[in-house]
């Protein structure tokens, strides 16, 4: 619809998972069946099958042919670089090749083109878009300080986070429409 240039409705809701965690495959996936839904999740390309590296190294990461699986079911795969590197915080040589090896190395693992792409932490600067953009993919995601309108910039679009500890009342809050200019007052008033 964004490259369409159409408006998308208001309740539109996308799901997205970052990192590629297995248990997107043995939790996430029978619950998003049960009620007839699809998702994206952004993959870490070099720790396929491997754990979190990037994090305390505890959770196990989906395998090749666990994404397979998952495309079967309906979900879209998208790229979270190589090595699931804070792409704001390092030289520029450094994110332009985490950013083009994961485009490369998710589509020979998958035998297609990947489209779609995360910065990891939700984090990126301009710079950073366009070696986004310039690598080949069509969109990509950020988080809370992206524009609110993602028809803005669709390589910055908007996404909100929801963690373990969020209750079902706080998910809600942040599905809301006006949630975002909420977040812009909210971070404005600190």
């Amino acid at each position: 619809m964004l490259q369409q240039g159409e408006k998308i409705p208001s309740r539109t809701l996308a799901i997205t998972f970052d990192d590629g965690y297995e248990e997107v495959l043995t939790l996430g996936l029978p619950v998003l069946q049960e009620f007839g839904f699809t998702a994206t999740i952004f993959a870490v390309p070099g720790q396929l099958g491997g754990r979190n590296a990037w994090d305390d190294g505890r959770a196990a990461l989906l395998t090749t042919d666990h994404y397979r699986q998952l495309e079967k079911a309906g979900i879209t795969i998208g790229a979270h670089t190589c090595q699931h590197v804070h792409l704001t915080q390092v030289d520029r040589g450094t994110a332009e090749r985490e950013i083009k090896e994961s485009k490369t190395k998710l589509e020979t693992a998958l035998g297609h083109p990947v489209s779609l792409f995360a910065y990891p932490y939700g984090e990126t600067n301009d710079t950073v878009d366009t070696m986004v953009r310039e690598s080949g993919f069509e969109a990509a995601f950020a988080t809370d300080r992206a524009p609110a309108d993602h028809a803005e910039n669709p390589y910055r679009i908007r996404r909100v986070v929801i963690f373990p500890r969020n209750t079902v009342w706080e998910i809600l809050v942040k599905a809301q429409a006006w949630y975002p200019a909420y977040q812009e007052w909210k971070r404005g008033k600190k």
